[in-house]
């Protein structure tokens, strides 16, 4: 896999958003204003004030609290609690989905792939209402979800296929695909063949499989980049007929469909005739016997080709339901019918509906009725009579209670978490959920929702800083808030800080200013914001108002992350570097603000360079560090493409200092208590170690010492 698309999801935290809805009992187009902030466990007020229109909830939540913890972090240790999950070998029930994918019929089945729960789902009759299944695949029973790679067992599956006898499901990060040569019929039930691929060609991280009457198809998304097709289901290790690369233009590939003449394949980095790359679909209007080009492609983020009885062609396409008539003609063919709204803006007010679709979401026909799996809103929505008009919303949903409840973030589950602590409270900013959650104590229980959460509609939190009994929240927007005092009953922010205008030269005309996200950090009473992809600002004490910074440190790096404490400034950078600044040298070394901020003729931020840190005494680079954070003379740092972290119970004082312990496995694409999936945030509270994942997972980890 590429780095550059690891380090995308791990540092731009940022680039996708989830519907977020209160809920409605026996409504299905709920009124706006009742539907503006999530519902967890139990209700909470809500309102919105003058402040960027910030939502506020408060909730009376129950779970065990932590008290103080003592000792030392060991190599290999297991997490003890997991936050935004049900818990660990936890799926929370057979209805209850986390980022659903694959689907496929019969016509009298349906098939899930529950992705992130590591299982398959089985409906014998089609079901027309929230129907629990009635077979699951990959785990003994609806409650477990532990990953394996046992014939019986899944680690990430997401597509599914059916010709009616046999199931196949593409069973990602243990790159293979099982096959059922007859259709399974107990739960747990081991396939009875797992498909590699030919030693010099292996199949890596499926997502697409499908049956035609005579070929099996199989998406290879990474590595071996392609669609693998055979003229009949193979055996372990036997060479495809086919590999179609559309002559170089497939970068990851990930869905595919066919009616036997024509071939559609989901692709989300088309390499362009015109250089860089696009997600989209390509389309071969008669079906490739070599590795031929596509006849054209579509741009844009495109999911689950089907057709249904009618002769119709569909996709998810920005999270409206796309139907053509006919089967496209060309890229510059548009749509015949749209469902769903396109506007951003009503999609978190929940004014119109949208399909909160994403990476794999599927969408299946069966006869009349059409079923399309939301991987972003955890269900499968489906309709009773194939859709005709625009206001043709789905009839019901599966594994929700409505069409406009995202059950996950109903129970106050969120993506992609940044943490920050003090030893007594937790705070998790979610820039992918637009929210930050509040636990007045530590919990220490998996699962636990929050007492407070913030949603802000109109921006995007970055990462969350706790500091002297003050908290900093970056956003994606030039905007900072500042609580003087924490915020564990609801408080509003003391102080908005509006950066749109200062990042750029003042002595310049033709200085462009605009938005640009930032994260903050504060240590004693200083406040660090870093603009993301350049300078960083400092206060010298936390402002009380909106006000001018008193240093301005112009830098060149790539950073990815960064961290600050009274000694030192500590970046990770896209360039697989972890470079420690003496804070105090780099202080003095710069310039009231006042007198320059332009980066030319400024002192350069090299000159305090202390170390740069090696991961071992071997003088092995890193690989994606990301997440840093420095505390009490400790140093934690995350290893995004290792799925590592380190930490140094001493901060390092040579370059090639060993850690003194090490937590995960490396490359281990699993979701087990001692194994990360995409580790990017890191936070140490002086008692417990705090790992949030990111892009593929939401989960936010927490590790105590031994």
């Amino acid at each position: 896999m590429k780095r550059l698309a690891l380090l995308a999801g791990a540092i731009l935290i940022i680039l996708a958003m989830a519907l977020h809805t209160g809920e409605k009992k026996g409504v299905e187009l709920p009124p706006p204003e009742e539907n503006l902030v999530p519902s967890p466990s139990q209700q909470g007020p809500a309102w919105e004030n003058e402040m960027e229109e910030i939502l506020v909830q408060v909730f009376e939540s129950s779970y065990r609290t932590a008290g103080p913890a003592v000792g030392e972090f060991e190599n290999g240790q297991a997490a003890d609690l997991v936050l935004f999950q049900h818990g660990f070998d936890n799926s929370g029930g057979p209805l209850s989905f986390n980022h659903p994918m694959g689907l496929t019929t019969d016509g009298q089945r349906l098939i899930l792939a529950d992705t992130r729960n590591n299982r398959v789902l089985i409906w014998n009759e089609l079901p027309d209402s929230n129907t629990v299944p009635d077979l699951v695949l990959g785990q003994p029973d609806f409650y477990h979800n532990v990953p394996g790679d046992g014939l019986d067992e899944m680690n990430w599956p997401v597509g599914v296929a059916t010709d009616g006898t046999s199931l196949a499901v593409a069973d990602t990060m243990n790159n293979r695909v099982l096959v059922w040569l007859d259709f399974p019929t107990e739960n747990g039930e081991p396939a009875d063949l797992a498909i590699y691929g030919p030693p010099d060609q292996p199949i890596g991280g499926p997502w697409g499989v499908y049956f035609l009457d005579n070929r099996f198809i199989v998406v290879s998304t990474w590595g071996n980049s392609g669609v693998y097709i055979w003229n009949h289901i193979p055996s372990a290790d036997e060479p495809p007929d086919l590999v179609l690369t559309g002559d170089g233009m497939m970068g990851t590939p990930r869905q595919v469909w066919s009616d036997e003449q024509r071939l559609v394949v989901v692709d989300h980095n088309i390499a362009l005739e015109s250089g860089g790359s696009q997600p989209g679909m390509l389309f071969w209007l008669d079906f490739p016997t070599a590795d031929e080009p596509p006849d054209f492609y579509m741009t844009g983020m495109l999911w689950g080709p089907a057709m249904d009885h009618q002769g119709r062609f569909m996709v998810l396409n920005n999270y409206g339901l796309a139907i053509w008539n006919d089967f496209p003609a060309g890229p510059d063919d548009e749509a015949d019918l749209v469902i769903g709204s396109p506007m951003i803006a009503e999609w978190i007010r929940r004014q119109e509906y949208r399909f909160d679709d994403g990476d794999g979401s599927s969408i299946v026909p069966a006869g009349d009725r059409l079923y399309i799996s939301l991987y972003n809103a955890n269900m499968v929505v489906g309709y009773r009579s194939l859709p005709a008009s625009p206001d043709d919303l789905p009839d019901f949903a599966l594994g929700s209670t409505s069409i406009w409840i995202n059950p996950m973030e109903n129970k106050g589950f969120f993506e992609n978490p940044v943490p920050a602590s003090d030893g007594e409270h937790l705070f998790v900013a979610s820039g992918f959920s637009r929210r930050l959650c509040v636990w007045r104590n530590i919990p220490d229980e998996s699962g636990a929702t929050p007492d407070v959460i913030y949603t802000f509609p109109n921006l995007e939190p970055t990462n969350v800083w706790v500091e002297n009994g003050k908290l900093a929240l970056g956003t994606n927007s030039s905007i900072v808030y500042i609580w003087n005092h924490l915020p564990l009953a609801g408080e509003l922010p003391d102080v908005v800080l509006n950066l749109e205008n200062i990042f750029a030269p003042p002595e310049s005309d033709s200085a462009e200013t605009g938005i640009i996200p930032v994260w903050v950090c504060l240590a004693k009473n200083r406040l660090f914001v870093w603009e993301v992809g350049g300078t960083i600002l400092v206060w010298n004490e936390v402002p009380t108002e909106q006000e001018d910074p008193d240093l301005v440190i112009p830098t060149d790096l790539p950073i990815s992350w960064l961290c600050v404490d009274d000694d030192r400034l500590v970046v990770t950078t896209r360039d697989d570097e972890v470079r420690v600044y003496d804070l105090i040298d780099l202080l003095s070394l710069q310039p009231p603000a006042t007198e320059k901020l332009s980066k030319e003729g400024a002192p350069q931020i090299e000159n305090a360079l202390r170390l740069v840190l090696r991961r071992d005494a071997n003088r092995e680079e890193f690989r994606a560090p990301t997440g840093v954070h420095s505390r009490e003379n400790k140093l934690l740092l995350v290893d995004l493409e290792l799925s590592e972290v380190f930490i140094w119970n001493g901060f390092p004082t040579q370059n090639d200092q060993p850690p003194d312990a090490v937590l995960g496995s490396k490359m281990e694409w699993a979701t087990n208590s001692n194994t990360f999936f995409w580790p990017a945030m890191v936070w140490y509270d002086g008692d417990h170690l705090w790992v949030g994942e990111t892009k593929f997972s939401n989960r936010l980890l927490r590790f105590s010492p031994s």
